[in-house]
């Protein structure tokens, strides 16, 4: 089995620098860089990880809880969260809560027992007491738990104001407006209080119904026949807005009832995933900066692991129209 004796004999330096290129620390010539990343291919010299991440007192790895793996917001933050993290080398621990209370619990507790560094969290039913006992940083995502944990959102109230603005600027004058859990204390919330408050002050019809946007791939075609209730029940409605998940329930909806989109119904999403793109008629979304929420938290994951970690913090990332084929 190759060690690091053999690296540093083969680079010609002392073992003390091939361990400092191999860990990235302090400062070294490209050249001594070079030597001994070449050593290490020629080699196949494998790093005893396990021995490394006992000494550091790391796992090198980071959990990560969503409620719902299939929602396609949460897969698409999954793959940039996962990528951002094999960037810098260290692991992910997935686990999907699927919106369960004692599964979230359990989770929580399989996270200490596998002694994870630290934990990105995307889902919290329980009660902030529940991760207070948490022996790792925690950084959240859309989700406020506690005073002094960090977390990272959109600009949900942005958000809300665009697509609110955007039906109006189409002419429309009666809108359905698919919401979830309204009253929950949560910066995604704040996009359907501020679409109702602009609709409500242009003098726009809103019919905000609250809806389960995670389930929507399970229940499609009960949503679909849902929204075609809705449509027959307040026939003059020429707008929506929803997840984009529902928009695509939108689409096929209007269309099947014989609604021209958009010069019959105009239909905005939110999130700015795939599906937006490759529905036909392609869907009109307030775009979420996914890749740039993912970045920002696995960096302050790891700045709260190192010596000196940053203070608590709580960010806005700003959002985006992207206007497509269901809006003029």
């Amino acid at each position: 089995m190759v060690s690091l004796d053999d690296v540093a004999t083969r680079a010609g330096v002392s073992k003390s620098t091939a361990s400092r290129v191999l860990n990235n620390r302090g400062y070294l010539s490209q050249k001594t860089i070079m030597k001994v990343q070449k050593a290490v291919q020629e080699l196949n010299y494998q790093p005893n990880e396990l021995a490394r991440n006992l000494k550091k007192k790391r796992s090198g790895t980071i959990g990560l809880l969503v409620p719902d793996i299939e929602y396609p917001f949460y897969s698409k933050l999954i793959s940039h969260i996962e990528s951002e993290l094999y960037n810098r080398d260290i692991k992910l621990m997935l686990c999907n809560s699927s919106r369960n209370n004692s599964k979230e619990l359990q989770r929580l507790q399989a996270f200490q027992r596998n002694k994870v560094d630290g934990l990105i969290l995307c889902d919290y039913g329980l009660e902030p007491s529940s991760y207070q006992g948490l022996n790792f940083p925690v950084v959240c995502i859309d989700r406020y738990v506690q005073k002094g944990m960090s977390y990272v959102a959109s600009d949900h109230r942005m958000g809300g104001t665009l697509a609110a603005n955007c039906l109006i600027e189409n002419g429309c004058r009666e809108v359905i407006h698919i919401a979830y859990e309204t009253k929950v204390e949560a910066p995604w919330a704040e996009r359907h209080i501020a679409f109702s408050k602009i609709l409500k002050e242009r003098g726009v019809i809103c019919h905000t119904v609250e809806m389960d946007t995670y389930r929507s791939y399970e229940n499609f075609e009960k949503n679909c026949n849902s929204l075609a209730d809705l449509l027959k029940k307040y026939p003059y409605t020429d707008g929506f807005f929803g997840s984009d998940l529902w928009a695509v329930v939108a689409v096929k909806t209007a269309l099947k009832l014989g609604y021209k989109i958009p010069k019959d119904f105009k239909i905005i999403g939110y999130d700015g995933t795939i599906l937006s793109e490759i529905t036909t008629p392609s869907i009109t979304t307030i775009c979420q900066p996914i890749d740039k929420i993912a970045f920002w938290a696995v960096d302050t994951i790891c700045k709260l692991l190192e010596d000196d970690p940053v203070q608590s913090c709580e960010v806005r990332m700003r959002v985006e129209l992207m206007k497509r084929e269901t809006t003029y």
